[in-house]
C-alpha cells in the first residue's frame, strides 16, 4: 500500500487547527497564534459570516489593553486603536466585507498601515481586496462546525 503524499505547498500547510468551544476559546487561540509569531503584523482571519472574526479581533483587543468596546469597522471599513507599552503602536481593524472595488480601499490608508510593520494589522475579508499587495502574513481561519468553531492556523 501507498502512502499518501501530501502535496500541498508549503505555505498553505497548516501549522495548527483546533476546535474552539466557546468564544472565549477562540479568543485565546488567536491571541496565541500572534503572541507566538511576532515576526507577522499581518493576519488575515478567514471565515464564513458569523464565525468569529469581530469576535477574535475584540480578544485580541482585550490582551493589548484596549478599553472600551471594539466594534467591528463594518460600515467605516477600517478602525485604529493606538496601543500603550505594546510591542506595536496600533491595532488596525480592517473589515473588507463591503469594499466593492480597489477604489474604496486605496483611500483608507491600508498600504501605509500593513507597510509599517509597528501597527498590528487583523484583516477580516482579506479576499475582497483583489489587487492588494500584501507583505508576508498569518492567515487564521474559522470554520463553523457542529458544536464550535474549528480553527486553523496557516
Amino acid at each position: 500500500m501507498r502512502k499518501k503524499v501530501d502535496t500541498t505547498p508549503y505555505q498553505n500547510r497548516p501549522r495548527a487547527s483546533s476546535i474552539c468551544r466557546t468564544p472565549a476559546a477562540l479568543g485565546k487561540f488567536v491571541i496565541s497564534a500572534i503572541s507566538q509569531h511576532p515576526e507577522r503584523h499581518v493576519w488575515w482571519l478567514r471565515g464564513p459570516l458569523g464565525s468569529g472574526k469581530t469576535t477574535s479581533t475584540r480578544a485580541v483587543a482585550r490582551w493589548l489593553g484596549i478599553p472600551g468596546v471594539v466594534t467591528s469597522p463594518t460600515y467605516t471599513l477600517r478602525r485604529a486603536y493606538r496601543l500603550v507599552k505594546q510591542p506595536w503602536k496600533q491595532l488596525v481593524h480592517v473589515d473588507a466585507y463591503r469594499i466593492k472595488d480597489q477604489n474604496e480601499y486605496r483611500g483608507l490608508g491600508l498600504e501605509e498601515d500593513v507597510a509599517d510593520e509597528k501597527n498590528l494589522v487583523l484583516v477580516e475579508w482579506p479576499e475582497l481586496l483583489p489587487g492588494f499587495d500584501w507583505p508576508p502574513h498569518g492567515e487564521i481561519v474559522i470554520d463553523i462546525v457542529p458544536g464550535g468553531r474549528r480553527v486553523t492556523l496557516r
